[in-house]
């Protein structure tokens, strides 16, 4: 992540500054997450061990801006709009995404919120400029407050519904019969080709360079992370188990009453639901996020034999939970029946100050890879 750039000057919201975040924000970063938890029958606390190192995960061109308290200078919120090349029509653009809006309670005024975007309009979102970005439909606050086209906000474009799983890691191994194996530096090539053949065929799916893992858009990523399904010489898909522990972790943070109370006699019978068990309040997560699933979209066998076979992967890892995030309308989405899961479902968005750009796109599925969130 870059440091501030004068070029984009601090500017005055009320008693609040809103700057660009520097390499010393990162403690109050953290505590701003920790803080600011998901609201819901299930809330989660998505914390950030690694702020910088996340944002160069979420965007090729990383942009966090902050706002801190007169006086004491106590960061009181948030937000990232960073750039990253994704296919839009099946040609690769350049697309921003507006993402880690957090306030803290004491400063949700509308006057910061009012400023907040009309600052991301001047320094971002010029028209015709638009941004991709997500909000998770148990957030209620933030999908009737951002959608209310109040004056100042941006219109927020629906473009889809969006379902973020919960998968439960499985026992088992990850079967020799049906051609999966470990990808390596020589299956660059053919899994480079394969991905240009899918990935244009969504709208908004990341642009990738498979010779780039190491770089910070691929933060903890190795070749050793991906399986690969083939059938003689040809590869049919692959898809990869990305372990994000080291820059951010899901907690726990609260259950609704009456969903605290069913906790313990669900958690005895979840099995037969196929669900997921809920652990304490306060729980630390063990996950992991399944990433880049490709196969053509008329291949589901291969991508339910990837997905179960990272599945149970995880559970070799000591893992409880795998992540994984898909359109509503992708063609591979039915490769989650029969799992355990919790959904937790969401809505794609278009924000923009100008006019509507959704009939520019055509009818391709939109993508949100779960671990960029």
């Amino acid at each position: 992540m870059t440091t501030p750039d004068s070029s984009l000057p601090p500017v005055a919201i009320g008693p609040y500054q809103v700057r660009l975040a520097g390499p010393g924000d990162a403690p109050g970063l953290r505590q701003l997450f920790a803080g600011v938890p998901l609201p819901g029958a299930i809330s989660l606390a998505f914390e950030r061990h690694d702020p910088w190192a996340q944002a160069q995960l979420q965007c090729e061109a990383p942009q966090v801006w902050l706002a801190t308290r007169p006086g004491d200078g106590r960061l009181v919120a948030s937000y990232a709009c960073g750039q990253r090349l994704v296919y839009v029509n099946g040609r690769p653009r350049r697309i921003p995404y507006l993402s880690d809006l957090r306030i803290a309670p004491e400063a949700r005024s509308g006057l910061l919120l009012a400023g907040g975007f009309k600052h991301l309009r001047q320094s971002t979102l010029m028209p015709p400029a638009y941004a991709q970005t997500l909000i998770l439909r148990q957030n209620h606050h933030a999908m009737q407050l951002l959608t209310s086209r109040r004056a100042s906000l941006p219109s927020y474009l629906a473009t889809g519904d969006y379902d973020h799983f919960a998968l439960a890691a499985q026992s088992g191994r990850v079967p020799a019969d049906q051609g999966l194996r470990a990808a390596t530096p020589a299956d660059f090539n053919a899994m480079q080709a394969l991905y240009e053949e899918v990935a244009p065929q969504y709208q908004f799916r990341p642009v990738y360079r498979f010779d780039q893992l190491g770089q910070p858009y691929f933060d903890g990523l190795k070749i050793g992370d991906f399986l690969c399904a083939w059938r003689g010489p040809q590869l049919l898909g692959f898809a990869a188990l990305w372990d994000l522990s080291h820059l951010r972790q899901t907690r726990v943070h609260a259950y609704q009453p009456w969903l605290n109370c069913l906790r313990r006699p669900y958690n005895l019978t979840w099995g037969q639901w196929r669900g997921i068990p809920l652990p304490p309040p306060g729980t630390a997560l063990r996950e992991a996020t399944l990433t880049a699933l490709t196969c053509r979209p008329g291949d589901l066998a291969s991508a339910a034999a990837l997905v179960r076979a990272l599945l149970a992967m995880a559970h070799q890892r000591g893992l409880a939970m795998v992540h994984l995030g898909m359109a509503a309308e992708d063609p591979l989405r039915s490769v989650v029946t029969g799992l355990r899961r919790r959904n937790f479902p969401g809505r794609h968005f278009l924000a923009t100050f100008g006019p509507d750009p959704r009939p520019e796109l055509d009818d391709r599925p939109c993508y949100f890879e779960a671990a960029r969130i």
